[in-house]
């Protein structure tokens, strides 16, 4: 038994010193140009946002988000797709995923959507996206209050454990898409 607990701490170990986080900060601006309240406990309404991000890495960039958005007594379910660009003009596309086997947090401040936490999937790009394929990351998100043209800003940030220090380099190491 001591042998198996030895191997385990050792692969543990191991694991963490050859893996890597990847965190990702997003800030810009947003709208829900439709937002329908039913009652105290039901909102739905539609997304979209303009925002520049940077990384833990070399990569960093702007994209666009757009989709839907509803909370059901607290649950918040979301069906929204990001197209991201970074500096080298390589294209990423995110998507917007349940935090947790049980259900999204959000959160509203008067007759806006306040914070929440919430998971994006890598689904797909050129260049590093194409490295990220598949890789969740989860995250906050705070809308900080809405400008004088009535857009919301905001802020995300969240993270990816785990990643193999190899993908990290890899991703460091990428130029501008062909």
């Amino acid at each position: 038994m001591k042998l198996f607990l030895k191997f385990i701490v050792y692969i543990l170990l191991v694991y963490k010193t050859f893996a890597d986080d990847f965190i990702m900060t997003v800030t810009g601006i947003d709208q829900f140009p439709s937002f329908v309240k039913v009652d105290e406990n039901t909102i739905f309404m539609t997304f979209n946002n303009r925002a520049q991000f940077t990384t833990n890495t070399s990569m960093f960039g702007f994209g666009v988000c757009e989709g839907t958005v509803e909370i059901i007594n607290g649950d918040q379910k979301q069906n929204i797709l990001c197209t991201i660009t970074d500096s080298y003009k390589n294209k990423g596309y995110l998507k917007a995923i349940p935090a947790s086997r049980n259900k999204n947090v959000g959160n509203m401040i008067g007759d806006r959507l306040g914070s929440s936490i919430a998971s994006w999937q890598w689904v797909g790009g050129d260049g590093p996206f194409e490295e990220l394929k598949g890789v969740i990351m989860t995250g906050a998100y705070f809308q900080m209050g809405k400008n004088k043209h009535g857009d919301g800003n905001f802020i995300w940030r969240g993270k990816a454990e785990g990643l193999s220090a190899k993908l990290i380099e890899r991703i460091n190491n990428y130029k501008r898409a062909e």
